[in-house]
C-alpha cells in the first residue's frame, strides 16, 4: 500500500487588530446614542412637568382674577338697575310698568320683564302675563338673605334672575328683574386673545351649567360632567348669587 500524507488541517485566520477596534467603536457609539436620546427624553419629561405646573398656576390665578371681574360686573349691572328703578312712585297700571321695562332696556337689553315684590316675596305687579315662577321668587327672597341685590337663573336655564332689594321707599321690598341667558355673554366678556384656561360658570344649587368659556349658554345648560369635575383646579363662588366659577385645567390639553 502506498504511504498517503494527510492534508494539513487548516488553521483559523486570527482577527485582524483593526476589525475588533472597529466593533468597539461602533459598540461605544451606540451607547453613547442610548444615553444622549435617554437624556433628551429625561429633559423632555422634566420640560413637560414644569409647563404643567406653570399652566396648572397660571389656571389657577386666571380664574381668581375672572371671579373678581365677573362679581364686579354683576355688582354693576344691579347698580344700574337700581338707579333707574323708581323709590317711592310704583307704577300704577299696566301701562306705566311697560313704560318702566322699556326705560330699563336701554341698559339692560337683555332684560325681559319685572316684578314688585312684597318683603316676603310675593308678587304686588308684574310685566309679563304669564309668569309662573311667583314660588321660585319667594324662596329666592329667603335665600337672598336681603342683600342689595341677588343674581340666580330658573332650574331650566331659561331666564336669569336679578332679586334688588329696596331698603327704603312704600314698599320696602324687592324687584325681581328676568333676563334672558345671554345677558351672562357681558358678564365674562375677555378683551385679550389667544388661548385661554378652560372655566365654566355652575349653579351651586343644583349644579347646572350657565355658561362656559367656549360655548354661548344655552337654554338648557348641561350638567358638570366627570371630566369637569376632574379638571378642577379652583372653585371661586361668585358673590351674591347662587353660582360659582370653575377653573379647568386639563393636563393633556397640555
Amino acid at each position: 500500500m502506498s504511504n498517503v500524507t494527510p492534508p494539513a488541517s487548516v488553521s483559523s485566520t486570527p482577527p485582524a487588530p483593526g476589525s475588533s477596534l472597529r466593533g468597539t467603536l461602533k459598540g461605544a457609539l451606540a451607547t453613547l446614542v442610548l444615553l444622549l436620546l435617554a437624556l433628551l427624553f429625561w429633559q423632555l419629561l422634566d420640560q413637560l412637568r414644569e409647563t404643567q405646573k406653570n399652566q396648572r398656576q397660571y389656571t389657577i390665578d386666571y380664574t381668581a382674577d375672572l371671579a373678581s371681574q365677573v362679581s364686579l360686573n354683576m355688582a354693576l349691572n344691579a347698580q344700574i338697575a337700581l338707579n333707574l328703578l323708581p323709590i317711592v312712585e310704583q307704577p300704577q297700571s299696566a301701562d306705566e310698568q311697560q313704560a318702566l321695562l322699556r326705560k330699563l332696556q336701554q341698559s339692560l337689553p337683555d332684560l325681559r320683564s319685572l316684578a314688585l315684590l312684597t318683603p316676603s316675596g310675593k308678587i304686588i305687579s308684574d310685566s309679563a302675563d304669564n309668569s309662573h315662577d311667583a314660588d321660585y321668587l319667594s324662596e329666592l327672597v329667603r335665600r337672598s338673605r336681603a342683600q342689595a341685590h341677588y343674581f340666580s337663573n330658573a332650574d331650566d336655564g331659561s331666564v336669569v334672575h336679578l332679586l334688588l332689594h329696596q331698603a327704603s321707599g312704600s314698599t320696602r321690598g324687592y324687584w325681581a328683574l328676568r333676563l334672558t341667558p345671554t345677558f351672562f355673554d357681558s358678564l365674562t366678556k375677555q378683551g385679550e386673545t389667544g388661548i385661554r384656561p378652560l372655566w365654566l360658570v355652575e349653579n351651586r344649587v343644583n349644579h347646572q351649567i350657565i355658561s362656559r368659556d367656549e360655548a354661548q349658554p344655552s337654554a338648557r345648560p348641561g350638567v358638570l360632567s366627570p371630566d369637569d369635575m376632574a379638571n378642577t383646579v379652583l372653585t371661586v363662588p361668585l358673590s351674591s348669587s347662587d353660582w360659582q366659577l370653575r377653573g379647568l385645567f386639563d393636563r393633556q390639553r397640555v
